[in-house]
């Protein structure tokens, strides 16, 4: 058989011919195995090899915080250092025998066991059976990963033997739920607590490391990478290490890192933000459009948006800047609601982002002066199919009405429907107005007709204006219709009227009026001149034409008996 000659290949090791080379994943094998390697917990390193130099070493301790910050690490060379022959200023030597077993795995005196797959009683009757047996070295070491996990009998069955373990036995606990231990066993711990890695540290941590392996990265992403780490490293290493797949052979950018995390450049956060503020909803709904054609999730989004919020604010604090202060605090709190709504909406996650958007608009938009809250639906009498109708009489005067025979409140005429005028003299009949097919009566009132009569094909087009309005097609024609009130002034024009919180229907409908047009002739007869106008102009040129009513006392009378008997506020505008 032909012997193949070993030849020295850069980061690869070759055992014999054909064989496969594993790679090994950055956070693997850039793992600190001295303390001195540690980044960020400083404070922790400089207590644990103070204890091994003074030979003050606890018999149990809790490694406790978030994921990636080195608690196994430092554990681990813990376990090695305590164990060495020939330690040296508390970092193992690295090259006694102990050591070199550690580092390959193959001690038995060093011992992991991860907590959630080993949980049972069971399991830790079988931890207290093997330490018994005295070690090979100094210590018997056991490290107990996510010990959170722990059933409470297997807490229980830990109890015992961490407050009274033999000489040689040490345990670490490492957990990133401290909380869930109970207090009987953490009172029987050292406890550390690992902080997150700054952002200086782990920055200055990734550029030596990338340096060492060959990447190249440009600053922006590397900041970038430590940004969106949140203080882990091994959430860093795994990010570079994804990058470095895809662009193994080019220069890391920002961009490719954004597109590799499905993440958004700040300029689209501050775009929101300004679409926000400046209440335009058609902004915000094209960002969130652009997110959703990107293929990117919403709730990272929103999470991200947050973050960005965040920081916002802490620059506008710090720097004195206060034109936007008042903005932060509503924002994130509505939007911090809002990332649990897109968590549970599922495949709705889109449509609650808008919602949440619009919604945080509504709410912080400025009102008109004199603005009055009305009912969202218009209140005008809406005439049924047209049915025949013995020919009227003459009303006679009549006592008002009891409270069983009160028309329902939205059969109550309202400003538009009524035609304000200087009272004559002596009260006359109405004049009856021929329809092509006479409408059902109308409630009575408490004002006498104008001079002048409006044209029957108007008066139905205002008399069913909602019913008319809501069947109009596409929808968002109907909705934006759907927003104004339908009124004469006595010109031959038919009016369309809008509050002034509705200025965005009336810019939408305003494209569209000769269409509207159109249809209102074809469902009413003759042609009709459509005008859109805002609430208060309309009420001043009715003013200037007709002058301004004079108040009914009866009809005040009768409105507010109406009001105690239904308990509802009426207000007529």
């Amino acid at each position: 058989m032909k012997k193949t000659a070993l030849v020295p290949v850069t980061r690869a090791i070759c055992l014999y011919k054909g064989a496969i080379l594993i790679y090994t994943a950055l956070y693997r094998k850039l793992r600190p195995t001295t303390f001195g390697a540690v980044v960020g917990q400083q404070h922790i390193v400089k207590t644990l090899t103070n204890q091994i130099i003074n030979g003050r070493i606890s018999h149990a301790y809790l490694f406790c915080g978030v994921r990636g910050t080195g608690k196994t690490s430092c554990a681990k060379i813990f376990a090695r250092a305590v164990n060495c022959i020939n330690p040296q200023n508390g970092e193992a030597c690295g090259a006694c025998p102990s050591c070199v077993e550690i580092a390959r795995g193959a001690s038995l005196d060093v011992v992991e066991i991860d907590a959630a797959s080993n949980n049972g009683v069971d399991n830790i009757r079988d931890l207290r059976e093997e330490v018994r047996y005295p070690p090979s070295g100094k210590y018997k070491v056991y490290i107990i990963d996510e010990v959170h996990m722990l059933s409470t009998g297997a807490f229980n069955a830990l109890l015992k033997t961490l407050e009274e373990p033999p000489p040689h036995v040490i345990f670490i606990l490492a957990t990133t739920d401290p909380q869930k231990i109970p207090a009987t066993i953490h009172s029987r711990l050292m406890r550390f607590d690992f902080h997150r890695i700054s952002q200086a540290d782990m920055g200055a941590a990734l550029a030596g490391y990338t340096a060492e392996e060959g990447i190249r990265i440009s600053p922006d992403a590397l900041d970038y990478v430590v940004q969106i780490s949140d203080g882990g490293m091994r959430d860093a290493l795994s990010l570079l290490d994804r990058l470095a797949g895809l662009y193994y052979d080019q220069e890391i950018t920002f961009a490719g890192a954004l597109e590799v995390t499905g993440s958004m450049s700040q300029d689209v956060f501050i775009d929101l933000f300004n679409a926000l503020i400046n209440s335009d909803p058609s902004a915000s709904l094209a960002i969130i459009e652009d997110i959703s054609a990107k293929g990117r999730d919403f709730a990272q989004f929103a999470e991200e948006f947050l973050g960005h919020l965040r920081n916002m604010m802490i620059n506008a604090v710090s720097e004195g800047k206060n034109d936007h202060l008042p903005h932060f605090v509503p924002m994130i709190t509505h939007f911090a609601k809002t990332i649990r709504n897109i968590k549970q909406a599922g495949s709705n996650a889109r449509l609650t982002l808008e919602v949440a958007c619009i919604e945080y608009q509504l709410a912080t938009s400025e009102p008109s002066s004199g603005a009055v809250i009305t009912r969202p639906s218009s209140p005008k009498p809406i005439a049924q199919t047209p049915t025949p109708q013995p020919k009227p009489e003459p009303p006679k005067p009549t006592p008002p009405p009891a409270a069983d025979d009160m028309p329902p409140w939205d059969d109550i005429p309202w400003q538009d429907d009524i035609m304000p005028h200087d009272p004559p003299q002596k009260p006359t009949p109405p004049e009856i107005i021929p329809p092509p097919a006479d409408p059902p009566p109308q409630p009575q009132t408490h004002t006498t007709p104008t001079t002048t009569d409006r044209p029957p094909h108007i008066q139905n087009a205002i008399n069913n204006w909602t019913v008319f309005a809501g069947e109009l097609k596409p929808p968002t024609l109907a909705a934006y219709a759907k927003k104004a009130q339908a009124g004469w002034l006595d010109d031959g024009n038919f009016y369309l009227i809008f509050s002034e919180t509705d200025a965005i229907a009336k810019n939408s409908l305003s494209s569209r009026v000769g269409d509207l047009a159109d249809r209102l002739s074809k469902a009413f007869g003759n042609a009709f001149q459509i005008i859109l106008i805002s609430k208060a102009d309309f009420d001043k040129q009715k003013e200037a034409k007709f002058g301004k009513p004079e108040a009914d006392p009866q009809w005040e009378a009768d409105l507010a008996e109406l009001k105690s008997l239904i308990n509802f506020d009426i207000r007529v505008v």
